[in-house]
């Protein structure tokens, strides 16, 4: 008597594996460019929120915050401007601590 048994030959396991390896890397990309187009809204989001309060900041006395430890930028004597660290508040709303 002969027996015959159904199985996958090895050429079939390799066509499967590598169209599942090609649709892999296909959904890999396309979710990491979504994934990276989230961030950025998220942040233009933040950037927006952190202009907002800058502006009302401004509407309080006219003057922008101090940064944190700041240093004073002088041209001929002149103060230019501060520089310093964004504040702990700042870090915080675009979320980078």
């Amino acid at each position: 008597m002969t027996s015959s048994q159904k199985a996958f030959t090895l050429i079939e396991l390799i066509v499967v594996i590598t169209i599942l390896a090609i649709l892999g890397a296909i959904g890999f990309t396309v979710l990491t460019g979504y994934f990276a187009g989230a961030r950025d809204s998220a942040r233009l989001a933040d950037m927006n929120s952190i202009y907002g309060q800058v502006n009302l900041a401004l509407g309080v006395d006219g003057q922008l915050p101090m940064p944190e430890n700041y240093r004073t930028v002088m041209l001929s004597g002149t103060t230019i401007t501060y520089q310093g660290y964004a504040g702990k508040t700042t870090l915080s709303t675009i979320k980078f601590e």
